[in-house]
């Protein structure tokens, strides 16, 4: 190397790595990322131009009237499946509660009645959903006391009140209501 000072003579030199040919290749590289950086923006915009077509048909397809009608179809059918799964609850809730109560029958109003002491008279017999009401009337004011010791003996009833123990002077008996709560139904 000459004693040159000039430190720019490097860059001047077409032979040296530094030079206009390297230069030439940095230009190269550069223009084809360029290129590259605007194929790939071109097809993503591409890209994007589609999918906004596409997106636009589907909506247009929804918003038609055969969709709509598709729609009303569908929603019908929705409704439909819907009532028969209440009413199917319904049912099964009903069975349930059928399946729960207890039928009064010959032996069990049998039951209850050999309970009550023969010098009482029942008056009234009512089953309200899970009560019995028995209205008596009898000579004897020990006779509640026994009809309802012998009605909670029996298992049918998990409670037996009597309530309004009165005498009724133109019968001449005392009269009273006997509230007797059903046991469960045992199955």
């Amino acid at each position: 190397m000459k004693n040159d000072f000039n430190l720019f003579a490097v860059y001047k030199s077409e032979n040296s790595k530094y030079g206009i040919g390297a230069f030439k290749h940095h230009i190269i590289i550069i223009v084809l990322l360029i290129i590259a950086i605007l194929l790939s923006t071109a097809a993503i915009n591409f890209v994007t131009i589609m999918t906004k077509n596409k997106t636009n048909t589907i909506i247009e397809e929804l918003n038609s009237e055969k969709f709509n009608t598709v729609k009303q179809d569908f929603d019908a059918a929705k409704n439909a499946y819907d009532n028969v799964v209440q009413y199917n609850r319904i049912l099964e809730d009903s069975q349930k509660t059928f399946d729960d109560s207890r039928f009064i029958t010959d032996e069990l109003i049998n039951k209850i009645t050999s309970c009550i002491p023969s010098d009482t008279t029942i008056s009234n017999f009512k089953v309200i959903s899970t009560d019995a009401l028995i209205a008596c009337s009898s000579i004897n004011s020990d006779s509640v006391d026994i009809a309802c010791q012998a009605l909670n003996q029996t298992g049918l009833f998990n409670t037996v009140k009597y309530s309004s123990l009165t005498w009724n002077s133109d019968k001449s008996c005392y009269e009273y209501t006997i509230n007797c709560t059903f046991a469960e139904v045992v199955k």
